[in-house]
């Protein structure tokens, strides 16, 4: 057994993207301050969530991070092997990803990280792949990493990995988005015992908003919006209510993340969460398959 982590319920997994970017495309607000990161970190510890998502990619985050959580070592960190401009890899290399690593553990201050994820995809398909994977699982055995693993978007992102040594699969879940439900790939990763952690819940904020405004989107799509909410109004409930039973529904899912930029967010998200009566769903099936709409890589 790879992972005994799996419960019938996903845990909260608090995001960093929005404390090192101007992040997402609903964020009107910015960066978040550090006093009001050290304050939604402080609430995060108090509400017992476990895990902290990062990325070298995500500007100054872990820098940011290291000063908050220094009063709290319990935080299972989980940061992100950075893209690789140079894809013309050798034995020189592992000496450029250790520093890589290590710099990730000065900035946040801690001596292991509890998961370390390929953020790219080039990285995923260079010749070389086996030269990042045993580097990879080397810091694994020497106490540096728990667990490794891969960042995707689509379930061809796995295709030729050796999934018998990945850890972690981080992926894009949303009422929208259930691609990797509906083709099997969710399925696959938990007959292999891989844990796996949900983002894009709420699609950078799409879906919590009642208006688009915005000309990145389809027509059809923006039809598809309205009745989703117009479907939450009918049933006297809130976008974030449904989304979360929608999400603590799912099946195998060890953890979604979710990125605040303001400790009243979390505070609400908390709340929501821990007084959910998730077994009452929104009786239509919402997803949508049309790529670009739903995959931010695709939005201008």
């Amino acid at each position: 057994m790879k992972n005994n982590e799996k419960k019938d319920l996903p845990s909260l997994c608090l995001g960093s993207a929005q404390f090192g970017l101007n992040y997402g495309i609903t964020n009107k607000e910015g960066k978040s301050s550090l006093k009001e990161i050290k304050e939604i970190i402080n609430y995060a510890k108090q509400s017992k969530i476990k895990y902290i998502d990062t990325a070298k990619a995500y500007g100054c985050a872990e820098k940011v991070l290291g000063k908050s959580i220094k009063d709290y070592k319990e935080f299972k960190i989980i940061s992100k092997f950075p893209k690789q401009i140079n894809q013309e890899w050798t034995l020189n290399s592992l000496s450029n990803w250790d520093d890589l690593l290590f710099s990730s553990l000065k900035d946040l201050k801690i001596k292991k990280l509890y998961g370390y994820l390929i953020h790219n995809l080039e990285d995923l398909r260079n010749p070389n792949f086996d030269l990042l994977l045993n580097w990879l699982l080397t810091k694994k055995r020497n106490g540096i990493v728990d667990k490794i693993g891969v960042s995707i978007y689509q379930s061809h992102d796995l295709k030729n990995l050796p999934l018998e040594n990945i850890d972690i699969v981080q992926l894009p879940i949303s009422i929208f988005d259930q691609r990797l439900i509906e083709n099997g790939t969710i399925q696959n990763l938990i007959d292999k015992d891989i844990t796996i952690h949900a983002r894009s819940i709420f699609l950078q904020g799409l879906l919590l908003n009642r208006e688009i405004n915005t000309k990145n989107f389809s027509k059809n799509f923006i039809e598809h919006h309205k009745k989703f909410h117009s479907e939450i109004e009918k049933n006297n409930t809130t976008p974030l209510n449904e989304i979360f039973k929608f999400t603590k529904n799912l099946k195998g899912i060890d953890c979604i993340i979710i990125g605040v930029n303001t400790l009243s967010e979390l505070k609400e998200i908390v709340h929501v969460w821990n007084n959910l009566n998730y077994k009452k769903n929104l009786t239509n099936n919402f997803s949508w398959h049309h790529e670009k709409d739903i995959d931010p890589r695709l939005w201008k």
